[in-house]
């Protein structure tokens, strides 16, 4: 699963060579918010690193968590 402002590596000949976040996604010309394996969708991206045909982007959420020490 993919959604709006989640961070991404930049796999490239199995290293990762960069990393950046999603700005925006579309699907059959709508903007979407999230989308699920296997669906076929366009993405707008800011990246520190070029990305190439043949690259894999390995997406993932970051999430902060607060805590209370006892």
């Amino acid at each position: 699963k993919a959604a709006l402002s989640a961070h991404f590596y930049v796999i490239r000949n199995g290293k990762i060579v960069g990393e950046g976040q999603i700005l925006e996604m579309q699907s059959h010309k709508k903007q979407i918010k999230e989308v699920n394996e296997g669906t076929e969708f366009g993405l707008k991206v800011k990246s520190d690193s070029d990305i190439l045909e043949g690259d894999i982007l390995d997406i993932f959420s970051q999430e902060e968590r607060k805590t209370k020490i006892l």
